[in-house]
């Protein structure tokens, strides 16, 4: 299997070297920062359309990586997005919308790939509410 880095949501650089897959709702969104990065770092990128909202999101991703013979060895969490306004006018559909990507994908997928990995696995988080900053 081809070693990995997978990336839930949009992503603005980075490269280094590993191959990535990048995962959103609209994969038309993320062609051509794909075609970008693996220009300039000459790496494979991926390109997976997958709604984060859904239940077991992360065991759904890792059945794709399988059919696509990747195995990922770091996650960087970058998917969500945030509402505005007072929270008693906001609609209870988005609202839990938002919690799934912002917080259930999060947790569910970084624990499906860890699940998969015995030795050394990277997890970083960062926070797409205050412009994409590493946690």
């Amino acid at each position: 299997m081809k070693m990995t880095e997978q990336v839930p949501g949009q992503l603005g650089g980075g490269g280094g070297g590993s191959d990535l897959v990048l995962v959103a709702r609209r994969r038309e969104r993320l062609e051509e920062p794909a075609a970008e990065l693996s220009a300039h770092h000459r790496v494979q990128v991926h390109v997976p359309a997958m709604d984060l909202a859904i239940a077991g999101p992360g065991q759904a991703l890792a059945r794709q990586l399988d059919q696509l013979g990747l195995q990922a060895t770091s996650v960087i969490n970058n998917a969500g997005f945030a509402g505005f306004g007072p929270f008693h006018q906001a609609d209870p559909v988005r609202l839990r919308q938002e919690i799934a990507v912002d917080v259930t994908a999060v947790a569910d997928i970084s624990r499906a790939f860890i699940e998969q990995r015995t030795e050394f696995f990277d997890v970083v988080g960062t926070d797409r509410a205050a412009g994409g900053s590493v946690l």
